[in-house]
């Protein structure tokens, strides 16, 4: 039959697998240590920090949750829960002026805080910009002297003269819609009715805030604006609660961005200084809640953090360029190399991203080496360093070199794991910032 050889072929083949030869291999001893890549010693990548030096306020203060430093590293900003701004002066750690933000804005909410705070990058702009509720505030530091003085008080001038043209044309246009609402009165009931309804349709809405609204502010005595003193300056009202500031590096523009914002636009709002205006570059709605927004230090690129991906919008172009992927659950901080060719990410599930933006969306590199959430990620802007702060209590340094060369990869060496911060409410380090000049 079909199958008489069946039991014959299975026997034959079995006995051709059994004495078929085989090879032997020798087993390979590998040491582990040849594995893991040659890294320096730290002591040969000296300088960074390593140990704590200088205290700035007192124990039992308010909760700080940003802090800032200025271009030339004199001065240091420090907001706290309560609303107040604190300006310090770095060698001395002598306080020089205190700003309540929620009394000079006027902000009636008691659970409205100061969610961040950004010192102008431009060395002859001596602003901040705060963000506390629904507002971002311009504030004056009075630290400028001499030509930094008179540039920042242009600034500034410039800014509200802007604005007060502004409000005279809009009254004007107004004026000219009430004459011209008062000349139809002389129609027949039926027809004003009708053209009444077209005119509230198509009548654009002053009051309507797209991205963000400046108001007027009275400056409380001239002479305070060159002896230490913060003065609010200029008052823009947003969409929604503001989370985040960051400034342009010629210090005109400044973005913020909404969270929690469900307006189509306005969540992520570009204010021009000079100007005095606001403009809201994302027309469309995204999916998930923007988290921050940083520029690009040499090109018109604006990089935008949703919670799980990161996108780059090129302004001219106005279109999208890049969209980076993550794998975490919820970003918490971005910040951008100086060269604007990296970009550091940090999220609530511990970890920590280093993206190359001239090869893949995906991390060139990710860490998950805190033990809580990661809270703020720093490059430094003249050493090749970077920081990682968590609620832990844990600040972790390591050495970061970037190369122009392509076929060389950024070389990453832990360094330095700074304790000591205070962990309240589960809250551990907040903010971190280095020394713009110097390797702290």
């Amino acid at each position: 039959g079909q199958y008489e050889n069946l039991a014959r072929e299975r026997f034959e083949r079995c006995l051709d697998l059994y004495l078929c030869p085989r090879q032997f291999v020798k087993k390979v001893n590998i040491d582990p240590e040849t594995l893991v890549p040659k890294l320096p010693h730290p002591r040969d990548l000296r300088p960074f920090p390593s140990e704590l030096c200088l205290t700035y306020g007192k124990k039992g203060s308010p909760r700080v949750v940003s802090i800032s430093a200025s271009p030339d590293g004199q001065y240091i900003a420090s907001g706290d829960d309560s609303g107040c701004l604190h300006i310090w002066e770095v060698p001395t750690r002598r306080k020089l002026s205190t700003l309540n933000l929620r009394k000079v804005a006027k902000i009636t909410d008691t659970e409205a805080g100061l969610a961040h705070l950004a010192w102008n990058p431009n060395p002859n702009h001596h602003i901040i910009a705060a963000a506390i509720g629904k507002y971002v505030l311009i504030i004056s530091t009075g630290t400028a002297g001499g030509d930094s003085f008179d540039l920042t008080e242009a600034l500034l001038s410039a800014s509200s003269s802007q604005f007060s043209s502004k409000i005279e044309s809009d009254n004007k246009n107004a004026a000219d819609e009430e004459n011209a609402e008062d000349s139809t009165d002389i129609e027949s009931e039926e027809e004003n009715e009708v053209d009444l309804s077209k005119k509230v349709k198509n009548r654009p809405l002053r009051n309507n805030i797209f991205g963000g609204k400046w108001l007027s502010v009275k400056m409380v005595d001239d002479s305070l604006s060159n002896n230490g003193r913060l003065q609010l300056r200029a008052l823009i009202k947003c969409v929604g609660d503001v989370g985040w500031v960051a400034w342009h590096k010629k210090g005109d523009y400044l973005v913020s961005v909404v969270s929690g914002s469900k307006e189509k636009r306005g969540s992520v709002a570009v204010h021009q200084m000079s100007k005095a205006q606001t403009q809201a570059p994302l027309k469309k709605k995204e999916k998930n809640v923007s988290q921050c927004a940083c520029f690009h230090p040499s090109q018109p690129i604006l990089f935008v953090a949703t919670k799980h991906v990161v996108k780059a919008y090129h302004l001219l172009k106005q279109k999208a360029v890049k969209e980076l992927k993550t794998p975490c659950k919820w970003i918490s901080y971005m910040d951008i190399h100086p060269t604007g060719d990296h970009v550091l990410l940090g999220s609530l599930d511990r970890k920590v991203m280093w993206y190359d933006m001239d090869l893949t969306v995906r991390p060139h590199v990710s860490f998950k080496y805190h033990q809580e959430a990661v809270r703020c990620v720093k490059f430094h802007n003249q050493f090749p360093l970077m920081a990682s702060a968590s609620d832990d209590g844990k600040v972790h340094v390591f050495h970061a070199s970037v190369y122009s060369d392509f076929l060389r990869d950024p070389v990453i060496v832990p360094l330095k794991i700074l304790k000591g911060a205070g962990i309240t409410g589960k809250l551990g380090v907040l903010s971190l910032v280095f020394h713009p000049k110097q390797p702290w």
